[in-house]
C-alpha cells in the first residue's frame, strides 16, 4: 500500500502545487486562463492524437475492456436517472446532469497520469481507445434527455456538434482515423508532436489543481455525498464485476477500465450543468468532494487491482 501511495505521491503534490500557486495569486486570473487554454487546446491534444495513432487497436483485451466500461457507465447512468426521478423527485429536465456527475471521470487529468505511474506507459493502450467515446457518449445522453425533457431539439445539436469537435474528443478521433488507415506521419509533424506532449501529464495535473481553487463545498450536501458514493465506489464495483465476472478481465487491462471508472468527478460536468442551467452548485461540489477523496479511494483500488 505504502509502494501505491509513494507512486501516486508526485500527482498529488502537482495537484497540490498548482491549488496552491492559484489560491496565492501567484498566477492571476489571465494567466491562469492562458495555461488552461495552452494545456487543453494544444499539449493535450496534441498528447492525445500522438498516443491515438499509435495505440495497437488490436491488444488483448481491448474491446472487451471497452465494452466491459461502457456497458458499465450506462447502467449505472440509467440506475441513477432512476434515482433522481424517484428518490430525489427531480424533473427529468434535470435528472441527467446529476447522472451525469455520479458517472463522468476524469480520465485526461487523472486517469492517464494514475494508470501510467501505477501501471506503466505500456498499460496505457486501453485508455486512449477508452476516453475517445467518454465525453461522447454521457455527453449525447445527458443532452439528448435534456433537450427531450425540454423540447428543445434544436439546442440538443448545435450543442452537440460543439462537442464533436472538442479539444479531446477531435483529436482522438483523428489518431483513430490515422491509426487505422495506417497513415505514415511526416518525421517533422511526429517530432513536433513528441514535444508538445511531453509536458502534457504535469501541466494537466497542476492545470487541475489551480482550477480546483476556483470551486467551493457549499449547498445540496446530500446530492453531492451520494454522487460521489456512486462515482468512486458504485461505479467502479460495477466495472470491477462486468470486466471480471462477464468478459473475463484480468491483470492490467481489469486494472485500467476500474482505475479509469473510479477517478473524480471530471471539471467538464460542471461547464455542462452551467450550460444547460441544472445542478450548478451541486455539481461543483461533486467535482471538489470527489477530487479529495479519490485521494484515498484511487490507492486502495490500485492497491486491491494490483
Amino acid at each position: 500500500m505504502l509502494t501505491i501511495i509513494y507512486l501516486l505521491l508526485p500527482l498529488l503534490l502537482l495537484v497540490l502545487l498548482g491549488f496552491s500557486l492559484a489560491k496565492l495569486e501567484f498566477l492571476d486570473k489571465a494567466q491562469l486562463q492562458g495555461l488552461t487554454k495552452f494545456t487543453f487546446y494544444l499539449i493535450i491534444p496534441a498528447f492525445l492524437l500522438l498516443n491515438m495513432s499509435q495505440a495497437n487497436l488490436q491488444a488483448d483485451g481491448l474491446w472487451p475492456s471497452v465494452l466491459s466500461f461502457y456497458l458499465s457507465v450506462v447502467a449505472v447512468y440509467g440506475l441513477c436517472l432512476l434515482i433522481a426521478y424517484f428518490a430525489f423527485k427531480q424533473k427529468m429536465i434535470a435528472a441527467p446532469t446529476w447522472a451525469l456527475s455520479a458517472c463522468y471521470s476524469n480520465t485526461v487529468l487523472v486517469g492517464i497520469p494514475v494508470i501510467i505511474a501505477s501501471l506503466g506507459q505500456a498499460a496505457s493502450v486501453n485508455v486512449f481507445v477508452i476516453i475517445a467515446c467518454h465525453s461522447l457518449i454521457l455527453f449525447s445522453l445527458t443532452f439528448f434527455i435534456t433537450a427531450k425533457a425540454s423540447c428543445q431539439q434544436q439546442r440538443w445539436f448545435s450543442i452537440f456538434k460543439g462537442l464533436v469537435v472538442n479539444p479531446v474528443v477531435m483529436p482522438l478521433t483523428l489518431g483513430l482515423m490515422i491509426n487505422l488507415i495506417d497513415l505514415p506521419m511526416p518525421s517533422v509533424l511526429l517530432n513536433t508532436l513528441t514535444l508538445l506532449a511531453k509536458p502534457a501529464l504535469p501541466c494537466a495535473l497542476f492545470v487541475l489543481g489551480a482550477s480546483l481553487s476556483l470551486y467551493r463545498l457549499q449547498g445540496q450536501w446530500y446530492s453531492s455525498i451520494v454522487a460521489s458514493i456512486v462515482k468512486l465506489a458504485l461505479l467502479p464495483a460495477v466495472v470491477l464485476g462486468v470486466g471480471q465476472y462477464l468478459f473475463g478481465l484480468t491483470g492490467q487491462v481489469l486494472a485500467v477500465v476500474v482505475i479509469l471508472s473510479a477517478c473524480p468527478l471530471g471539471v467538464n460536468a460542471y461547464l455542462m450543468a452551467v450550460n444547460l442551467k441544472q445542478h450548478q452548485v451541486a455539481v461543483a461540489s461533486t467535482v471538489v468532494l470527489t477530487t479529495l477523496l479519490s485521494t484515498v479511494t484511487l490507492p486502495l483500488w490500485v492497491y486491491y487491482l494490483l
